[in-house]
């Protein structure tokens, strides 16, 4: 003969009072609460782990982090390629104070930004019509 073991959800009433009804749930959310604790702890203990870990190992930096790029100065034909096309955009004589060489990847990114962004202006139609997005009174 097998023993009979009540399971604790058949034990309940089929209409708990309220009493019953908070203790039920109180103990569902401490337990809720006891394992998000349990996982904090693990998770924080796993940081310290891979703190403790990374301290240990001293990397050096790759080489083309660890140094500072060369002052290099810019090759004459450079400048005067440089002036040249300033004195056309402006239409006058210029002198070159400083010329400072920007990186190109930052400019790409940026340039791209730029494009990305000028691409969600609303249209203005050349051929007179109005745009929905100017319409002033319009008959519907």
């Amino acid at each position: 003969m097998t023993p009979n073991y009540a399971s604790p959800i058949a034990s309940l009433p089929d209409y708990p009072g309220l009493l019953e009804s908070l203790s039920f749930l109180l103990h569902g959310f401490g337990i809720v609460i006891f394992t998000l604790a349990i996982l904090a702890l693990i998770t924080h203990g796993m940081g310290r782990l891979f703190v403790a870990v990374s301290k240990s190992q001293k990397t050096e930096p790759p080489a083309k982090l660890r140094s500072k790029p060369p002052d290099e100065e810019i090759d004459g034909c450079v400048l005067a390629a440089i002036a040249a096309a300033v004195h056309t955009v402006l239409g006058h004589q210029v002198r070159l104070t400083r010329v400072k060489r920007v990186g190109t990847e930052q400019r790409w990114a940026q340039e791209g930004r730029q494009s990305l962004l000028s691409s969600h202006n609303p249209r203005n139609p050349s051929d007179g019509s109005q745009s929905p997005f100017n319409r002033k009174n319009s008959p519907r």
